[in-house]
């Protein structure tokens, strides 16, 4: 079992981080999705792990610093039992719609 120092998992290994998986990842964007979808607003919708990496590559400007904070409107840290395994991000409305919107994705899990 890793061991996590911290909230964030700062140094550690990815190796030894709490991430979301691949079912949570789904969960958090189909709440997202549907919410986006009853509001009416289209949306682009992202989850990253706790390294703030897509599928594929870094998610360049998050930081994981300060607990973890994203630092824009509708981005949202993921916790589960108080550590934080990912973020949800989401852009193409107002940033009250966005923040709506990951939320209902954030609360999914």
């Amino acid at each position: 079992e890793a061991v996590i120092k911290g909230t964030n998992g700062l140094g550690t290994t990815p190796a030894q981080r709490h991430q979301v998986t691949s079912a949570q990842a789904k969960k958090i964007l189909n709440a997202a999705e549907k919410k986006a979808e009853n509001i009416g607003v289209p949306m682009n919708i992202a989850v990253v792990d706790s390294s703030s990496n897509l599928p594929g590559g870094s998610l360049y400007g998050i930081e994981e610093t300060n607990g973890g904070l994203i630092a824009f409107g509708g981005g949202l840290p993921i916790r589960v039992h108080g550590i934080l395994i990912g973020a949800v991000g989401v852009s193409g409305g107002s940033v009250e719609q966005d923040v709506t919107v990951a939320t209902a994705g954030a609360s999914a899990l």
